[in-house]
């Protein structure tokens, strides 16, 4: 099954008719794909330029194993290493993208075990060790203004680095909660 829409939509529609591709379907752009990442084993990201690739970290957390050619850092972040938690390919090289995925495709035990290093791995990337990194961003930066100011913090009172916190902690599970 092949999900989203794009310039090649048409071009790849035609292409698998006349090669009679049977088993390929096109299913447009879904506003759930969660019903997909439950039948799926490969998650196959095509794209040429991708600033972060969340539709990768997405196929990870439902246990699916993930190929994408190494187009940005986010992609690379988020793979690394390559074929521990996902299969990062050489850009443009397609032939290198068709081997990989057969590869994938052909040995399970493989992919099992990057399904299983990836949805370890993307943790990472979770709403609260994301939370986590911002507070000790705040708290740091509250360190160096307390220092460069030579008065103590008091985090019990309501400081500034805590305001942001909270209101970056409710704008957040506010954001989550809209793509829900």
């Amino acid at each position: 099954n092949i999900l989203g829409e794009g310039e090649e939509s048409q071009n790849l529609k035609t292409l698998a008719t006349k090669l009679k591709l049977e088993r390929v379907n096109f299913l447009g752009f879904s506003n759930n794909p969660q019903p997909h990442y439950d039948r799926a084993a490969i998650v196959c990201l095509t794209s040429t330029y991708e600033g972060w690739g969340m539709v990768l970290m997405e196929a990870q957390t439902n246990g699916c194993a993930t190929i994408a050619f190494d187009c940005s850092a986010g992609v690379r972040e988020i793979l690394s290493p390559s074929w521990e938690n996902g299969v990062l390919v050489t850009p443009y090289s397609i032939e290198e993208y068709a081997q990989s995925l057969s590869k994938l495709m052909e040995d399970e035990d493989l992919r099992n075990k990057i399904a299983v290093n990836a949805r370890s791995s993307v943790k990472r990337f979770s709403l609260e060790n994301t939370l986590n990194q911002w507070n000790n961003v705040f708290i740091e930066l509250s360190n160096i203004d307390a220092e460069a100011s030579g008065d103590e913090l008091h985090f019990g009172e309501m400081s500034l680095h805590r305001c942001l916190y909270e209101e970056m902690v409710g704008q957040m599970i506010t954001q989550d909660n809209l793509r829900v």
